[in-house]
């Protein structure tokens, strides 16, 4: 699934850069890439791992001599079996350049690695004016009793010059509550139901994947969940970042870099599931007989 090279916009965001197949069994610990080409270490401005559609790094930059560094040691990812990884990049520099990357250093928390090193395609860049999608305030639902189908998510795409496409959107809750009580989360464009996601990740990640047409003008995407407890804690859906939603020009299929009001992260404020309540009352079925010495399995009161 490797990209085959291709012209990148200078302005473009998580410009498709390669991809690499691991095989075997492994928790990976580090990754190194060397940009190559013809080109300036801020040609490539933000370098990130994907596995899929959900972004397993931050961002990384490039150091002197065109190194990029990603390192956890509680592990990037892991492979049983084999996985494909994507690298992708958000676009500096100038027209004419070439750039890609190559993949130098591999850690393993066990193990050895073989078949080092291995390159990507080389792609060239090119100036071009994208469309330009910007996101206003977040809301949410207010304080409520659990229920279905509530607002957990929404905001409003203004998006101008030309038609785009959705294809990835991913909110962090970054409230109290349990991630096993907020479940079923559904996105919507303009009222129309676009993607599901059964549950969050073990990163606290709802991640949607889809292809959905906005046309230019004023789009209202929101994200309804099921909140089945959580009684007394928070939610907070937030978008972390320009990296966490992916947003294609019609014309040029190169990302936009989208913007929002206040910058990122782009939240909704936080809102709380009501704490229950309890009543105690003594049951009119209680009794208040006389009862025999000796007996067993007496009732002596009933409560509701």
């Amino acid at each position: 699934t490797n990209p085959a090279a291709s012209v990148l916009i200078t302005t473009q965001s998580l410009a498709h850069i390669a991809d690499f197949a691991f095989s075997g069994t492994a928790t990976i610990t580090g990754i190194t890439l060397q940009r190559i080409g013809v080109s300036a270490d801020t040609t490539l401005s933000n370098v990130y791992v994907f596995d899929g559609a959900s972004r397993i790094t931050d961002s990384a930059s490039v150091a002197s001599g065109g190194i990029i560094n990603f390192t956890n040691s509680a592990g990037i990812f892991s492979v049983a079996g084999s996985k494909t990884i994507s690298v992708k990049a958000d676009m500096g520099g100038t027209a004419g350049e070439t750039v890609g990357v190559k993949l130098t250093g591999v850690t393993v928390s066990t193990g050895s690695v073989s078949g080092l090193p291995i390159s990507g395609s080389i792609h060239s860049t090119a100036a071009a004016t994208l469309a330009a999608v910007a996101l206003g305030t977040a809301s949410a639902s207010g304080n409520a009793d659990p229920g279905t189908g509530m607002l957990v998510w929404q905001s409003t795409a203004t998006i101008s010059t030309r038609d785009i496409t959705l294809s990835r959107l991913a909110l962090r809750q970054i409230g109290s509550i349990n991630s096993a009580d907020i479940k079923n989360f559904k996105l919507y464009v303009d009222g129309i139901e676009s993607g599901t996601v059964a549950a969050l990740d073990g990163n606290g990640y709802v991640t949607f994947s889809l292809s959905k047409s906005l046309v230019t003008g004023a789009r209202i995407i929101k994200v309804t969940a099921d909140v089945i407890g959580g009684s007394g804690r928070t939610v907070q859906m937030s978008l972390r970042g320009a990296y966490d939603i992916s947003v294609t020009d019609s014309q040029y299929l190169a990302g936009i870099t989208a913007t929002a009001t206040g910058g990122f992260p782009l939240g909704a404020a936080a809102w709380t599931v009501n704490a229950g309540t309890m009543t105690v009352v003594k049951s009119s079925a209680s009794p208040s007989t006389n009862v025999t010495v000796g007996g067993s399995d007496v009732s002596l009161a009933k409560y509701t």
